[in-house]
């Protein structure tokens, strides 16, 4: 006896709480394009509503009912159907063109459920469906738009909305920064742009060909010392000068020629400098053999190579100690 009154109690709790408790769907015919006046003739009133966004929430227990303009769009945890209870039409929404229903426009009362009511007022409550005007001439009747249905859903509890409105956030702003009112970095764009159209003046041109001239005449001039003493053939420190300093002018003029004609090389420019540099060993040094003067070019190439890495090593080292020695500062 007193099992069967624990089980009548459960039941009798289950059939009162169990929707609230447990978040089971309501029973009863939601469709999508209802009123809210219907849903709450069907299903009763909501425990609590919100509006936010555009859109309206009916809350019933742990499912929720979304209307647009007044209708209801989709729900959560509430079993919805796609068309009208009599299986004869479909509702469908667009944003900024409304509800329509089978294509046609629908008033904003217009109910796809009829209530028992009688005379005059059975009348008024007919359904009014809003059609386009018809067009004075003679023409093919217009063809219906393709219905769109939404992917059903799995049903689910309460939606957390905190997403929805995070990524609604983050879309204006990126908006915002399409239009450029997030342009924090113009003044610096304009900046670098404005640095590079602007040309040298002729005195910083000057300057520029005066260093580069200094240098590769000075590493020509050690190279070449250091080339033919590895060879182990005797010259002359005029010899080498002069050598240095017709390869350095020569080396210059290949290269502005090169950025003039905007010629792309590659590493063709690197032999054709070797060329230039065998022929100035041969003419002007007591080199007569071609493959003397070759070995001797290569061996001044790979010399320069090694110390222009020497230089590139101790200038990051140098760059590095100050770098270190204003951090110390601090």
């Amino acid at each position: 006896m007193s099992r069967n009154y624990l089980t009548l109690v459960l039941l009798l709790f289950y059939s009162i709480m169990g929707p609230q408790v447990f978040g089971q769907s309501e029973t009863g015919p939601v469709f999508r394009g209802m009123t809210a006046a219907e849903v709450i003739e069907t299903l009763g009133p909501p425990s609590s509503e919100l509006a936010r966004s555009g859109a309206a929430f009916m809350l019933y227990g742990g499912n929720t009912i979304e209307l647009r303009d007044g209708r209801v769009f989709k729900t959560k945890g509430i079993k919805m159907e796609y068309t009208t209870p009599d299986g004869s039409g479909q509702f469908t929404y667009r944003s900024g063109q409304g509800w329509r229903l089978n294509g046609d426009s629908v008033d904003k009362n217009y109910r796809a459920t009829s209530i028992p009511v009688e005379g005059e007022e059975a009348e008024a409550q007919a359904p009014a469906v809003v059609r386009d005007p018809p067009s004075p001439k003679t023409v093919a009747p217009p063809v219906a738009e393709p219905v769109v249905q939404p992917a059903l859903e799995p049903a689910a509890g309460n939606e957390d909305t905190s997403v929805d409105d995070a990524i609604a956030e983050f879309e204006q702003m990126l908006d915002d920064i399409d239009s450029g009112e997030y342009d924090e970095y113009g003044e610096y764009s304009e900046f670098d742009e404005d640095w590079e159209d602007e040309p040298l003046p002729w005195w910083g041109l000057l300057i520029v060909f005066a260093i580069g001239f200094l240098v590769e005449f000075v590493v020509t001039t050690l190279v070449l010392k250091i080339a033919f003493g590895v060879k182990g053939f005797p010259v002359m420190w005029r010899q080498i000068l002069l050598v240095g300093l017709l390869m350095a002018i020569a080396s210059i003029g290949v290269d502005v020629a090169v950025d003039y004609f905007e010629f792309h090389l590659g590493f063709v420019l690197y032999f054709i400098k070797l060329g230039i540099l065998m022929g100035l060993i041969i003419g002007l040094t007591d080199v007569q053999k071609p493959g003397t003067a070759f070995a001797i070019a290569i061996i001044a190439r790979i010399v320069s190579l090694v110390l222009v890495w020497i230089m590139v090593f101790v200038i990051v080292l140098l760059v590095g100690a100050l770098m270190v020695s204003a951090g110390s500062g601090f």
